[in-house]
């Protein structure tokens, strides 16, 4: 074989050598780029488990601790519900709630009781709209107003379903949760708590029904 032919052979060979090259980068390329595709898989869906674990799965949890709760009054006036004193039952409500509107025969009746004048009843209005309109017809024999806070404040406390129940003690201290309309096993602790026997709800309902 001549020296020609050998320098005439190796162009070919360096190109086959290239493409052999290009095509292991490309390989190495994507097997990186579906490692770190599933590395971010795996770090969203923990990330995703951390930020569920954090959010309320049936309101407020007894034993924790209510921060001041920023709300309008039915004229406009911006104020706090603050847990200085006394015992304060929050009824968190929503004006589409039809479970809220069946249950506001109980909630009347419990907070019109005689023996009850150690709570501090406020019923908290998740939407700010018509909330005079709302009130007059609800007819609830306490201060309604409006929650006047972001989303994340409503996640951080547990505003997430109506009717909401909280009773909260001096100094923010949850009591007890109760979740949904008061009827069944739930009423009856209701009335005993309460020490008031319940008239029931002014529709049929399915017991453990909460709007969300």
């Amino acid at each position: 074989m001549t020296n020609e032919s050998i320098g005439a052979e190796r162009p070919y060979a360096f190109r086959d050598y290239l493409s052999t090259m290009v095509l292991g980068v490309t390989l190495a390329l994507s097997l990186a780029g579906n490692v770190f595709l599933a590395w971010r898989v795996q770090a969203v869906s923990i990330e995703l488990k951390w930020a569920s674990a954090r959010l309320p799965k049936a309101g407020p949890k007894v034993g924790a601790t209510l921060p001041a709760v920023p709300v309008k009054t039915v004229t406009a006036a911006s104020q706090e519900i603050r847990f200085n004193e006394g015992t304060t039952v929050l009824y968190v409500v929503s004006q589409t709630c039809s479970w809220c509107q069946a249950n506001e025969a109980n909630i009347r009746a419990v907070a019109s009781a005689a023996n009850l004048r150690k709570f501090h009843f406020k019923a908290v209005v998740l939407e700010p709209e018509n909330l005079s309109v709302y009130a007059t017809r609800a007819r609830l024999p306490f201060d309604v107003v409006s929650l006047f806070a972001d989303a994340e404040f409503r996640d951080r406390v547990g505003f997430s379903g109506t009717p909401l129940t909280v009773v909260v003690a001096s100094g923010g201290v949850v009591e007890k949760v109760w979740m949904g309309a008061w009827n069944g096993a739930r009423g009856k602790e209701i009335g005993s708590f309460f020490q008031t026997e319940l008239p029931g709800l002014e529709t049929t309902v399915s017991e453990g029904e909460v709007d969300r």
